[in-house]
């Protein structure tokens, strides 16, 4: 029930949006300053928010971070191999490798952490979520770098000239960039100011009704029959082979029962909404980006549900 109410608030949303791009109140070019506005300013904002807020003290949660970054690079590997399988032009390969490791851990995975320790001690629940918080962090710096690098690297040939315009892409992307200054915030002695502090959190709650009501609107203008393969084989990784590899790699990692409930409810989350957002910026494929979140929500109450079980 619990990973029901989580997911169906953002399917219903994803449909409204698709609703309002039929009835032409969301039209394309609204569609697009939409994503503009929550990729320069609503998930940066989001990012310096959550994480200048975080602390950062303890070793607990660094196996679990190591053994989910793994994770996440073991994905880039397979689906690199599914994308050749499946004969995709190589300008859509970023797109769809974003969607295969990219994972939705602040609106999907902390609140299913929430709901899955509400019934133990206040110090157990404490301890999960200081443990998801601790690995939240470096994962969005981790998700952002690869991301970009992956988006970029479709539309540059292999060679000095690409890589110089790879690095200097990521270096200037606003959502490394957020995660960066998020951090630096982070480990600072002293708190945000209140005012600065509430400003960030409400910029930052536009972000995801907005990218979802973007995404609806996609989908609503796209026909997922020219992706549909595509999408569904980013979807399956996303929710089959990322948590496979955690399970597996998390065994050779001194990670304790907490910190691998951490892993595997992060693990196993869908696409996250920001890979839609970050491909239409970047110059990806948004209608793969947007079916493979779909495709991915709707999966994920599959794997969710045997990782809560089981772990």
């Amino acid at each position: 029930m619990h990973i029901i109410n989580t997911l169906i608030p953002i399917l219903l949303i994803l449909l409204f949006g698709a609703g309002l791009a039929k009835w032409g109140f969301l039209n394309l070019t609204f569609q697009r300053d939409l994503n503009r506005l929550t990729y320069y300013f609503g998930l940066p904002a989001l990012i310096v928010e959550k994480l200048a807020t975080a602390d950062f003290q303890g070793q607990e949660a660094l196996p679990v971070f190591l053994a989910l970054a793994s994770a996440t690079v073991g994905t880039i590997l397979i689906g690199l191999t599914v994308a050749w399988l499946l004969r995709l032009p190589g300008e859509t390969y970023g797109t769809f490798l974003q969607a295969t490791f990219r994972g939705n851990l602040a609106y999907i995975g902390i609140p299913l952490l929430v709901y899955v320790v509400s019934d133990v001690s206040h110090t157990s629940s404490a301890d999960v979520l200081a443990i998801a918080l601790l690995v939240l962090a470096p994962m969005m710096i981790v998700y952002n770098t690869l991301s970009v690098a992956a988006l970029l690297a479709s539309h540059h040939r292999f060679g000095w000239e690409g890589l110089k315009q790879v690095a200097f892409r990521i270096v200037k992307n606003p959502l490394i960039l957020a995660s960066v200054a998020g951090t630096a915030l982070s480990i600072q002695p002293w708190s945000l100011p209140s005012p600065l502090h509430r400003s960030l959190e409400t910029i930052g709650q536009m972000a995801v009704p907005i990218a979802l009501l973007s995404i609806g609107g996609s989908l609503a203008t796209t026909n997922l029959g020219d992706r549909l393969g595509a999408a569904t084989a980013a979807a399956v990784l996303k929710v089959l082979a990322v948590p496979l590899l955690a399970f597996g790699i998390g065994q050779l990692f001194n990670i304790t029962p907490l910190g691998f409930k951490v892993l595997m409810v992060f693990s196993a989350c869908p696409t996250a909404v920001a890979s839609y957002i970050m491909a239409v910026e970047m110059n990806g494929e948004g209608g793969l980006a947007s079916s493979s979140i779909v495709l991915s929500t709707v999966l994920s109450a599959v794997s969710l549900g045997i990782v809560i079980g089981l772990f």
